[in-house]
């Protein structure tokens, strides 16, 4: 049906690992059908986790999970696919940091990032971009968008364009780095008024000027 309406999709945005590490198999077992699902939907990755944990774990578990992610990877390899993992705040990886430390740690082909600067953001980076960002170049495959602000401390979810984010030297600095791949708008934002569906379209529209202007295209 995608296929048919000129759509393609690009990237299953699965759970894969968005669990404590002790459900580390019967995840690996998931993989198998996710690999099948991605095949069958002509999909080129498959989005994964560094399983559910306090960040503070990352420095004790990280070979651990590297074993784990590279076991992974090698299935997803072996179905042509590439896994990206997101960088999530209930997650053990958190930031561009620990997420960039990792895949190069993992060290496979077929293990890439899906680079959330929002994610990064309420974890407690102030700039994702750029400076962390700086730990993910040339790892990233896929990206996910959405803007925040941070008030009392704690961080809220504003429309793209709207937040502290500089998604302008973001989207240049990802272009320049040779970044030819897809962006998933994230729709945690909400309208005060227009709901769910009014909060989307002020974001979708904000995200295409954003891109235009940090690479200068026409409108």
């Amino acid at each position: 049906m995608a296929s048919q309406n000129g759509l393609q999709i690009y990237c299953l945005a699965s759970p894969l690992f968005k669990e404590p590490i002790e459900t580390y198999e019967a995840h690996m077992a998931m993989l198998d059908r996710l690999c099948d699902i991605a095949q069958m939907l002509d999909a080129k990755y498959i989005r994964c986790f560094a399983f559910v944990g306090s960040t503070d774990l990352y420095e004790k578990m990280k070979v651990e999970i590297a074993d784990k992610l590279k076991a992974a990877a090698e299935v997803a390899d072996e179905s042509g696919l590439k896994l990206v993992l997101e960088n999530e705040p209930i997650c053990i990886v958190t930031t561009g940091r620990q997420q960039g430390d990792l895949i190069r740690l993992v060290g496979h082909r077929a293990l890439l990032a899906t680079w959330d600067p929002g994610n990064a953001y309420v974890s407690g980076v102030e700039k994702p971009y750029p400076d962390d960002y700086t730990y993910v170049r040339g790892l990233v495959g896929h990206m996910h968008v959405k803007d925040a602000v941070r008030e009392d401390g704690k961080a809220r979810i504003v429309k793209v364009g709207s937040g502290n984010i500089d998604y302008k030297g973001q989207f240049k600095a990802l272009y320049e780095d040779g970044f030819r791949g897809t962006i998933s708008l994230e729709t945690h934002y909400r309208h005060p008024t227009g709901g769910r569906m009014e909060a989307t379209r002020e974001s979708f529209i904000a995200l295409k000027n954003i891109v235009r202007e940090a690479l200068g295209l026409e409108e």
